[in-house]
């Protein structure tokens, strides 16, 4: 339990200004998994407790992302994206999990601003994300729990993966 609070604390102490430039690559891949551990319960959670104008929300939000040019403006990208995470989230009618995962908003839209122009992850995203949207409409807690927590965690194999380039993006 220590450990889950440390992260927590850790990422609380990061302020929204470049998180990933002083953050090592462990520190990154751990906090994106704790986001994914929290998330996930959270799109659990939200399959019977999200309301059917919040999945609309979902939905015209999917498709602003879709329309945003991620390579012209990565910062507006995160931004949305940042809306869509921050909206499934309190969708889950747990403001435990809502209060655990503001510390990591911050971490979250940096990584989602460095990736918004590296490959295909944009494409991916949207895709991933009409699959959660799909699971919370037909209240279907599994597949909206593991849709949000493979979305995360590839993620976090990505910047495993590109960090060297990720990280010099931000810093």
């Amino acid at each position: 339990m220590s450990r889950i609070l440390t992260l927590v604390r850790s990422a609380a102490d990061t302020t929204s200004t470049e998180p990933l430039g002083r953050k090592s690559r462990r520190e990154v891949v751990e906090q994106l998994q704790l986001w994914a551990a929290l998330e996930s319960m959270a799109a659990r959670l939200a399959a019977s407790n999200a309301s059917a104008a919040a999945i609309a929300g979902l939905r015209r939000l999917v498709e602003e992302l879709r329309n945003l040019p991620p390579s012209e403006n990565p910062d507006e990208y995160s931004t949305v994206d940042g809306r869509f995470h921050s909206t499934l989230v309190a969708s889950s009618g747990s403001k435990s999990i809502e209060e655990a995962t503001r510390w990591l908003l911050a971490l979250r839209r940096a990584v989602s601003r460095a990736t918004a122009t590296h490959g295909d992850l944009i494409a991916e995203a949207s895709v991933e994300y009409l699959k959660l949207i799909e699971a919370l409409e037909n209240r279907d807690a599994e597949a909206a729990e593991r849709v949000s927590r493979e979305h995360t965690l590839g993620l976090a194999e990505h910047v495993e993966r590109h960090w060297e380039f990720l990280r010099h993006r931000i810093g």
